[in-house]
């Protein structure tokens, strides 16, 4: 028995319970189905950001945070955000604390308590310019 799709020539044999391409892949493959990786990269698209977890960030480093929050103990609070607009700075120190990391920044802000999992966005040194749009 055999069905023909896309031009790709589909078996099956006698008591198999999937469809089979001459090239070996099953019908539901992502070669056939025009998934993951058949098409290449746009190359219009931005490059995917690196992040850093919080645990991991080291002094020097700069990374994408949103405007002031709020404060604790006078000092403005800052938080980690999740596209690339926002504010560069760079990390001060990493603490690690009772309720989680802590990160200063050098211009004398600081974040809340953050778990180890959370992510800065890191920015490369020729695009720090200070604000990104």
């Amino acid at each position: 028995m055999t069905a023909t799709v896309d031009t790709h020539p589909f078996v099956r044999d006698v008591g198999a319970a999937a469809w089979v391409c001459e090239c070996g892949k099953s019908r539901n493959s992502s070669v056939h189905t025009g998934q993951r990786g058949t098409h290449p990269r746009r190359t219009g698209s931005p490059p995917p950001a690196r992040t850093v977890a919080a645990s991991y960030l080291q002094a020097g480093q700069l990374v994408v945070t949103t405007d002031v929050v709020g404060t604790d103990f006078d000092l403005p609070l800052v938080e980690p955000t999740r596209t690339h607009s926002g504010f560069v700075r760079s990390v001060r120190s990493r603490l690690r604390e009772s309720g989680g990391t802590v990160v200063r920044f050098t211009d004398g802000t600081k974040t809340r308590p953050l778990n180890g999992h959370t992510v800065f966005i890191v920015v490369p040194p020729a695009d720090a310019d200070g604000e990104r749009g």
